[in-house]
């Protein structure tokens, strides 16, 4: 639908905004002849209607508005993510705006499952409130919102005991909540501090069952997380803008399942047991970052940095108790497990990474038609030993005519290692933890019989030759504007990877046709 509320008055503002903007700067681009037209014209509109000419008050509303349409800039890591619009608000303006919104489901019009014996009871229910304005007027805007979601995810749980099918409908509920606190205080008239607030959690239980697994070994799962932002903005002068941002996100989750139990697989038949998967996880992140833009008549510059400090704890406990995997009900019955596995080692796993940035980007204005860009960025991060990551990064927008633009660009981006993976590869890596297997074991003990495997499977190996992964990325686009208000836009770009990050089965035998070229 339309926009509307909150959001119409500051899509209107932006616009409003742009829109002065451009009548200011636009006798730069005129010829003398079409300067002495247009002040004219502006001396009739300001006789008949000497309010329009300073634009509608809500423009006040916007502080600033920033348009990037170039892909290729330096101030993003990634391939395409800088085309963006940004708009900066200003503290106390506007007006108070609210909405509410409240969602209910149930199970009446739900069908039963029919491969279970029972129809389980289904609701769902979210609400969803929004609250903003001018908190001081001129001065301070605030918003808050909290929407909350309560759902009973049901499922069916059809597995083969020895004695008989076993057949289940279940639920599985969930409820989200989340609750933001948005503010922005203005300072002074060019200068202006964005903070937020969000708290979100969510809880989840009798999670892991369903299919062949059944409810004995179900858990339940806790997750919660903060979020801090404050976001600086300046104006230090007409052509001097400063943005800095500085970010705490904490986050926090648990499994606890509701047995302990040895697992027992049976292949296609059922999985029962307990869960095994208690784990604990806490994560902190600190970010932070610079933006400067200077803009000129014939140059714009941005320069900045960026960074993140990374530290996280675990402690998990999957399968510690071990797994026994069955071939067929006959083979469980007789006691005869293929095989058991079970895991050893510190459960317990810290892990701090620090990633940093730094960027330059120029925009050269060759003439009215024809714009230039050039900038680069360097990336570095712990965990990854290499340091020779320099992304330059070229673009150009050249409109040949009054409704044609041509854009096109190449460059540069490179990725950064993942916390997760690291963590993953530490975790597993032989000596920290490490997982025993026994073929043909005896049951219920496997430790009585059986052969234990020699090698030492499921351990995780880095390359000492990792480097981060990067693309190589080229574009190329048509716009063209029709009839006003009909764009057609034509794209082709070609991006190629380099160094992709993958595992391989170092047991298995080496194909040299895949050596990368």
């Amino acid at each position: 639908g339309p926009t509307q509320g909150q959001e119409e008055d500051r899509l209107r503002s932006a616009i409003d905004w742009m829109r002065n903007e451009f009548l200011r700067n636009l006798a730069d681009y005129l010829t003398e002849s079409q300067n002495i037209a247009w002040s004219g014209h502006l001396a009739q509109r300001a006789a008949t209607k000497p309010d329009e000419t300073a634009g509608p008050q809500r423009s006040q509303q916007t502080q600033y508005v920033r348009i990037n349409n170039n892909a290729f800039t330096a101030e993003n890591s990634g391939y395409g993510s800088g085309s963006s619009t940004d708009v900066v608000q200003r503290g106390g303006a506007g007006a108070w705006h609210g909405n509410a919104q409240f969602l209910f489901k149930d199970d009446a019009l739900n069908a039963r499952n029919a491969f279970a014996g029972n129809k389980p009871p289904y609701q769902e229910r979210r609400l969803s409130v929004n609250v903003s304005g001018p908190t001081v007027p001129d001065r301070l805007s605030s918003e808050i919102s909290f929407n909350q979601t309560e759902a009973e995810n049901v499922g069916t749980i059809r597995a083969t005991l020895p004695d008989g099918v076993f057949a289940l409908g279940i639920t599985r509920p969930r409820v989200f909540r989340e609750f933001n606190l948005r503010n922005t205080l203005q300072v002074a008239d060019s200068h202006s501090v964005r903070g937020f607030v969000r708290r979100a959690s969510e809880t989840s239980e009798d999670q892991g069952i369903g299919d062949f697994t059944l409810p004995e070994r179900r858990y339940d799962s806790f997750w919660r997380q903060w979020n801090v932002g404050v976001f600086p903005f300046s104006a230090l002068s007409s052509r001097s803008i400063h943005e800095a941002r500085f970010q705490l996100n904490r986050s926090s989750s648990e499994n606890l399942p509701f047995s302990e139990a040895v697992r027992i697989n049976l292949l296609a038949a059922f999985n029962g047991g307990g869960a095994q998967n208690f784990s604990t996880d806490s994560n902190r992140t600190y970010e932070f970052g610079n933006l400067f833009t200077r803009v000129g008549d014939v140059i714009t510059l941005k320069t900045g940095d960026e960074g993140a400090y990374r530290r996280s704890l675990s402690h998990s406990t999957n399968n510690f108790d071990g797994t026994f995997t069955f071939s067929s009900l006959e083979s469980y019955l007789a006691g005869r497990p293929l095989t058991f596995r079970v895991t050893r080692g510190n459960p317990t796993l810290e892990l701090k990474q620090l990633e940093m940035a730094a960027f330059v980007q120029t925009d050269v204005t060759v003439n009215s038609q024809l714009t230039l860009m050039f900038g680069a960025r360097y990336e570095a991060q712990q965990n990854l030993n290499d340091y020779n990551n320099l992304d330059p990064r070229v673009g150009f927008a050249y409109a040949p005519g009054d409704a044609t633009v041509i854009r096109g660009g190449g460059g540069i981006f490179h990725s950064r290692l993942q916390t997760n993976m690291v963590e993953t590869q530490r975790r597993l890596n032989g000596t920290h933890q490490f997982e025993i297997v026994i073929d043909d074991p005896s049951y219920p003990d496997p430790f009585v019989a059986g052969t234990i495997r020699q090698t030492v499977p499921s351990v995780r190996v880095t390359d000492p030759n990792l480097v981060a992964p990067y693309v190589a990325a080229g574009m190329i686009s048509l716009e063209r504007t029709f009839l006003d208000n009909l764009l057609f836009t034509a794209t082709y770009d070609i991006v190629r990877e380099y160094h992709r990050l993958r595992s391989r089965n170092l047991n298995a035998p080496y194909d040299a046709r895949f050596e990368e070229r």
